[in-house]
């Protein structure tokens, strides 16, 4: 599982606040036909949750699905799953 975490550190008071987490699985399914391959779920945490709660009743929900997980960088499939979730292009 990845876990994308975002947080703001202040330069002022070193204080950090944590901003959102997102959570990527690897469902297993497509890896297991063709390694080089993978289908993911992605979860958005709510403010406050733990993995656990996220992970049953998250803000959000998506999947990626034939991700080249291999031969890509761990920020293509971040992107992704910001688009799995309805991220990409909010204004």
């Amino acid at each position: 599982m990845i876990v994308v975490k975002v947080e703001l550190w202040s330069a002022r008071t070193d204080e950090r606040t944590e901003l959102g987490t997102m959570y990527i699985a690897n469902d297993g399914e497509r890896s297991i036909v063709n390694p080089n391959r993978g289908d993911y779920l992605v979860r958005q945490a709510r403010k406050g949750q733990t993995y656990e709660q996220a992970w049953t009743r998250p803000a959000r929900e998506g999947r990626v699905l034939n991700h080249a997980r291999l031969n890509l960088p761990v920020w293509s499939l971040v992107l992704k799953a910001l688009q799995a979730l309805g991220h990409a292009g909010d204004k």
